[in-house]
């Protein structure tokens, strides 16, 4: 966030951009969630936790747990009706947190 952001956030009193704006919004992270799906496909020593999954479905609640946690639009509401993709949810989510940190 540069001054003049910083100053429009002040005096006007608008909102400061949030994650999910900063990186680019509903398409970058749309493509973020694909190319991610499409590589732990490709990887040997993850893929088999994918096995006998509807990975259309989890990769769409991950898509919305990732909107709605970078601060974009998001009609995500955890329900855990299935257990195997709310399992897969957090295996990826540790994925994520171990490859930014």
């Amino acid at each position: 966030m540069n001054l003049l952001d910083t100053i429009k956030i002040d005096v006007i009193g608008g909102k400061p951009p949030s994650l999910f704006e900063k990186v680019g919004g509903e398409e970058v992270m749309s493509g973020f969630c694909k190319k991610l799906f499409e590589q732990i496909m490709e990887e040997k020593r993850i893929r088999h936790y994918f096995i006998n999954v509807d990975l259309p479905k989890v990769e769409l609640h991950f898509k919305e747990f990732i909107f709605m946690a970078t601060g974009g639009s998001s009609k995500y509401i955890l329900l855990i009706y299935d257990k195997k993709i709310f399992i897969i949810i957090i295996i990826i989510n540790c994925l994520l947190f171990q490859i930014i940190n």
